[in-house]
């Protein structure tokens, strides 16, 4: 796996003759750093996991590549690094001492620092982990783990089917038309507010920063060259 010729002791593997992704003209590499660094590629400055758990984790990779080939083997470094921070937190970097608790602390921070679509499956693959170490005695406590993160709902589905529930979701083509309407009657406060949130976020989505954080008395008169 990898190839014969694999540097198994180098903290940067290229694997870019292993894994062949389409459209990728880059280098591909798995960089054995750990949850606080952020590694781009095998060439930038990194820390890496401590031991034991630098060579579990790259024992863990290969052995899952010939068992289960993935094109994308980022989400299981992510899980490792996540386990690692979690271990350490209590005091340890051993793999053998990987718990239910540092399980659970390891998918809090899955769902702390990446999007719920991503930690799911980040949680799914800590499934498959912990099953593994489990099943083959590798724990000093064995235990089942399931998953507790909720899978999101998708909304990425194609056919007459998903077609309809998108389009049961969006207004009507009269509520669109009268939303300017609204705007353009609104005297009260609370209209004016909420019919200007929608107006500016129809225009432009992306000022929804705007929308959430302008101060009160954000207002601000100048002088012009005309007074």
């Amino acid at each position: 796996v990898f190839g014969a010729d694999l540097d198994f002791e180098s903290n940067s593997w290229d694997l870019t003759n292993s894994i062949n992704l389409k459209a990728l003209s880059k280098q591909i590499s798995c960089v054995f750093s750990d949850y606080k660094t952020s590694a781009g590629n095998c060439k930038k400055k990194f820390s890496a996991m401590q031991e034991p758990f630098l060579s579990f984790s790259k024992a863990y990779i290969r052995y899952m590549h010939g068992l289960r080939p993935a094109l994308a083997i980022s989400h299981r470094m992510i899980v490792l690094r996540l386990l690692d921070e979690a271990l350490s937190e209590y005091g340890s970097h051993n793999p053998i001492l990987i718990s239910q608790d540092v399980v659970n602390r390891a998918s809090q921070l899955a769902i702390e620092n990446y999007a719920h679509s991503l930690a799911y499956r980040i949680g799914g693959q800590l499934e498959v982990l912990v099953g593994i170490l489990s099943s083959n005695k590798m724990l000093n406590n064995p235990f089942q783990w399931r998953n507790p993160i909720k899978r999101p709902s998708d909304t990425q589905r194609i056919g007459e089917e998903a077609d309809k529930k998108r389009e049961e979701k969006m207004p009507s083509q009269s509520a669109l038309e009268a939303l300017p309407q609204i705007f353009r009657m609104a005297t009260r406060d609370i209209h004016v507010i909420v019919s200007a949130t929608t107006a500016l976020l129809l225009a432009s989505p992306d000022r929804i920063n705007e929308v959430l954080r302008l101060e009160e008395g954000c207002e601000v008169i100048r002088k012009g060259k005309d007074g």
